[in-house]
């Protein structure tokens, strides 16, 4: 699959904040403190090697979501409002 070059993805909250951008086939990730000036954790991934990890994650939650919908009866976790990978994409 073809990253989306230089999309960024950004998330704030109480005392965290996180961005994530493709570029040259990597994805770049900041993890800080919105109310400090230093960034706490820089990293980067090979976007192909992250796809692949989030398929292999989406795949293991599906199946847990399977064994425990069998034991309850129910599922609880997908039937409220969709699976929330649906609207991943990398």
């Amino acid at each position: 699959m073809q990253p989306n070059i230089d999309e960024l993805y950004s998330d704030l909250d109480q005392g965290w904040g996180f961005e994530a951008q493709i570029k040259a086939l990597n994805v770049y990730m900041i993890e800080y403190n919105p109310e400090q000036e230093s960034d706490s954790q820089k990293n980067y991934i090979f976007h192909a090697y992250l796809e692949n990890e989030l398929v292999h994650a989406t795949s293991q939650a599906q199946n847990i979501i399977k064994v425990l919908t069998e034991n309850i009866g129910i599922d609880l976790w997908s039937t409220r409002r969709g699976y929330p990978w649906d609207d991943v994409k990398l």
